[in-house]
C-alpha cells in the first residue's frame, strides 16, 4: 500500500515529462520514448499487482470470522478463528452458521481480517458496514496460503520427532519455494521448566496438537514453531487423554481408584506416568458431567499432557480436598508425582 502514492507522483512526472517533450524528428519517431514510458507504467502496475497480491495473501493467511447476523447491530453469534482448509469464506463458515453458502457475504476488515454475515439481499452490504469486498487477487492468494499450509503438514509428518531448529530451516525453505517473499520460520520455544518436550511442532489447537494454519502470524509475516512432543506421545495422550477426560464425568472415582484407572488406560504407551491434583478454580465449571462428581467429592481427569523429556506422561486431576492452583491455574512441574496419597 505503501507504493501507491509514489506510483500516482511517479505517473504525473512522466505525464509532464512526455506533455514538454521536443517534437521528435522524422527519423526517430519517438517510438523509443514511448518505450520508456510504456516499461515505467508496467513495472509501476507490476509494483501496485505485487502490493495488492500482498496484501491478499495476508488477509488469506489471517483466519475467517463468522457472524450470524446482516450486521454487528443483529449479531447474535461469532465464531472466530475458523479456517478456510481451501474453502471460500462463505464456504467455510456455512457449517457453522448453518446457512447456505450462497446466502453469506464475505467481507474485509481492516482490523478483524475476513468477516463473513448474513446476506441481506441488498447490494453493497460490505460498504454500508464500512468496511470493504474482498479484493479480487483474494481466491488467487487463498489458495496459494492453502499450498503453504499442505507443504508445512507435509513437514511435520514427515517425521515422528525433528528439532525445532530444522524444522524451521525447513519452513524457510519452503516460504522461498513457494513464493512467500517476506515470510520467515520463528522459534517460540518454551523454557525448561514448562516445555513439553524436544520437538519441534506448529501451534496447538483444540482439535490438533499441532496446526501449521495456526503458526501463519499474518500480522509480522512468521510462522511460528513451537516445541513439544513426538507425534506419536500427541496421538497417545490426544486420544486417550480425551477418553480419560469423558470417563471421570460417568462415575465417581477416589484419586486413588482414578490412578489405577488412568494407568491401565496409558498401559499401551509404555511410559512413565505422574498426577498432579488441585482444587477446582474459583468460577470455573467441569464440561462433560464431571462438575456433578467434583462437587460430591470425587477425582476428575482435567488434562493430559507431556513433560519436559516428551516421554513422561503427566495426568492432571481435580478434587476438592487438594490444595488450590495458582492464580493463573497452572500447574508446576515439581506438583506431578508417581503417586498421589489422599490428603
Amino acid at each position: 500500500m505503501s507504493q501507491i502514492p509514489f506510483v500516482n507522483q511517479l505517473g504525473d512526472a512522466l505525464e509532464m515529462a512526455t506533455a514538454h517533450a521536443p517534437a521528435p524528428r522524422r527519423r526517430l519517431p519517438g517510438r523509443r520514448g514511448w518505450l520508456v514510458v510504456a516499461l515505467a507504467v508496467l513495472v509501476l502496475g507490476g509494483i501496485a499487482a505485487a502490493e495488492t497480491l500482498r496484501s491478499s495473501t495476508n488477509l488469506a493467511a489471517g483466519r475467517i470470522s463468522c457472524i450470524s447476523g446482516t450486521s454487528n447491530a443483529n449479531a447474535k453469534v461469532f465464531s472466530y478463528d475458523i479456517e478456510a482448509n481451501g474453502r471460500t469464506p462463505q464456504q467455510a463458515c456455512s457449517p457453522v452458521m448453518r446457512r447456505p453458502a450462497g446466502r453469506l457475504v464475505a467481507c474485509d476488515s481492516a482490523r478483524y481480517g475476513v468477516v463473513v454475515y448474513e446476506a441481506s439481499g441488498r447490494p453493497g452490504q460490505c460498504g454500508r458496514l464500512g468496511i470493504r469486498v474482498l479484493p479480487a487477487t483474494y481466491a488467487a492468494a487463498d489458495a496459494h496460503v492453502h499450498r503453504l499450509i499442505f507443504a508445512l503438514a507435509r513437514l511435520y509428518r514427515a517425521q515422528n520427532c525433528i528439532a525445532p531448529a530444522t524444522l524451521a530451516r525447513e519452513v524457510d525453505a519452503t516460504l522461498a519455494r513457494l513464493g512467500f517473499p517476506g515470510w520467515r520460520a520463528a522459534l517460540q520455544l518454551s523454557p525448561a521448566r514448562s516445555s513439553t518436550g524436544p520437538c519441534g511442532q506448529f501451534p496447538a489447537t483444540g482439535s490438533s496438537a499441532s496446526d501449521p494454519a495456526a503458526s501463519l502470524d499474518n500480522q509480522h509475516d512468521i510462522v511460528m514453531i513451537n516445541n513439544g512432543a513426538a507425534r506419536s506421545m500427541d496421538s497417545v495422550t490426544g486420544t486417550v487423554g480425551y477418553r480419560l477426560i469423558v470417563a471421570s464425568g460417568r462415575r465417581c472415582y477416589t484419586l486413588a481408584s482414578i490412578q489405577r484407572y488412568v494407568r491401565r488406560a496409558l498401559a499401551a504407551a509404555h511410559s512413565p506416568i505422574e498426577f498432579a491434583s488441585t482444587a477446582e478454580q474459583a468460577g470455573t465449571q467441569a464440561m462433560l458431567g464431571r462438575q456433578r462428581y467434583y462437587d460430591e467429592g470425587c477425582a476428575i481427569v482435567v488434562g493430559v499432557g507431556t513433560a519436559a523429556d516428551g516421554r513422561t506422561i503427566q495426568v492432571q486431576l481435580q478434587d476438592r480436598s487438594s490444595s488450590p492452583a495458582s492464580a493463573s491455574g497452572n500447574v508446576p512441574p515439581s506438583a506431578y508425582q508417581p503417586v498421589l496419597r489422599s490428603p
